[in-house]
């Protein structure tokens, strides 16, 4: 709770002092709380707010980084078209100004969107690319969601996610990308 309270103070203070820079970050913190207390709905409204206010202020990592937030709540939300939509949002902000970090969760959020498709194989080639990757983005970023995309990849496991993840262990990170950004199979 003290993260909460001192998040809340700090907020008043870039409130107080227009700073945008803090706003966004308060914010999307705020959001994350919101998250982890099993509050999607609010969680969502804070971190779209976090993901606008990076846009407006020219902070494409952090944007980024919102935008896998808001897919990663869709999909556990179930709402698998409108996942897909932030996280290609989200890889494309992260694919354009190169950051590991935003590229590897984006890559992740295909892997499970492909298997919630039922694109075993498709999952198996994205999941493969970025499996042994362990990298950190706002919020937690990568960090925190890769167990829940995991559990959920291994739980529809099938011969075509293996035949899949055979084909994805020459696969580098931009081709992960590009596969990914790709419609269909």
């Amino acid at each position: 709770m003290a993260c909460g309270m001192s998040t809340v103070a700090n907020h008043a203070i870039h409130v107080s002092n227009n700073n945008r820079w803090g706003l966004l970050q308060t914010i999307g913190t705020l959001g994350a709380l919101a998250r982890d207390a099993g509050d999607a709905p609010r969680a969502f409204e804070l971190i779209a707010k976090s993901a606008s206010l990076a846009r407006e202020t020219v902070v494409p990592w952090w944007e980024s980084g919102m935008l896998a937030e808001m897919a990663q709540l869709a999909l556990d939300g179930g709402r698998i078209d409108e996942g897909e939509n932030y996280a290609r949002e989200a890889l494309a902000v992260a694919n354009g100004i190169r950051d590991r970090a935003g590229r590897v969760f984006g890559v992740g959020l295909f892997a499970r969107i492909a298997v919630e498709r039922r694109q075993f194989k498709r999952a198996g080639r994205l999941w493969r690319a970025i499996e042994r990757e362990n990298v950190g983005a706002p919020l937690g970023g990568w960090r925190r969601h890769r167990p829940r995309c995991e559990e959920r990849i291994r739980e529809a496991a099938d011969p075509e996610f293996e035949r899949g993840l055979a084909e994805g262990q020459s696969m580098t990170l931009d081709d992960a990308v590009a596969f990914a950004l790709l419609t269909g199979e």
